[in-house]
């Protein structure tokens, strides 16, 4: 029912519908900020670690992952209970899960040789998560405590985003979307951008008769 995302210098949410102008939600910004199910916490990461706050209930935000390194794309279980986060503080970037919000009494790795921005399925039984040329999926439980099995490749992800917006998942967890770059490469500049007018009238002029 509503929309949270990072403005230049503050977290800001918005009905879904548009009804009403953005509000400001915390006085400073970070990136990938999640809402928690229930609406009471907002999830971010801010240089290199990762942050939350109780929305209405805090002043100051908590360091929930600090670890050497960097801690990125932070992801909540659908029953909160659970934070999945991607972290390179061994050198090469995996998947790591923590209880939430008492972060600091475990910490499991799912990821085998990389990976990095877990996405939860809605049913919480799958956690998806990228590397650097597939998208994988491992089968995890969220009861008292957390199991995962070992992840396995669903497709080759080879051209297609790596950036801060990496890939969402449907709630049925069938259809997965990604930004797939088209024309130029990443590195060799932007593609043209083409701006029509009055595309409505020209359509008129051209239908024919």
């Amino acid at each position: 029912r509503r929309l949270v995302f990072a403005a230049d210098a503050s977290f800001s949410e918005i009905p879904a519908d548009g009804s009403t102008p953005p509000t400001d939600i915390l006085g400073q910004t970070g990136s990938n900020p999640i809402i928690s199910s229930d609406g009471r916490w907002l999830v971010y990461g801010q240089l290199g670690d990762i942050w939350a706050i109780r929305l209405g209930e805090d002043s100051v935000p908590r360091r929930m992952v600090g670890d050497v390194g960097t801690q990125s794309h932070p992801a909540l279980s659908p029953d909160g209970k659970w934070l999945a986060y991607g972290s390179d503080e061994t050198g090469t970037w995996q998947v790591i899960v923590r209880p939430f919000p008492e972060t600091a009494t475990a910490k499991r790795q799912v990821s085998v040789r990389a990976g990095y921005a877990p996405i939860w399925s809605r049913s919480g039984r799958e956690l998806f998560f990228v590397t650097q040329d597939s998208l994988l999926v491992a089968d995890v439980s969220t009861g008292a405590a957390f199991r995962s099995g070992i992840p396995k490749p669903l497709f080759s992800t080879a051209g297609l985003s790596s950036g801060t917006f990496v890939f969402d998942v449907s709630p049925d967890a069938r259809r997965f979307l990604f930004v797939r770059f088209v024309g130029s490469a990443p590195d060799e500049g932007a593609d043209e951008l083409v701006l029509i007018q009055n595309f409505a009238t020209e359509l008129k002029t051209k239908a024919p008769r």
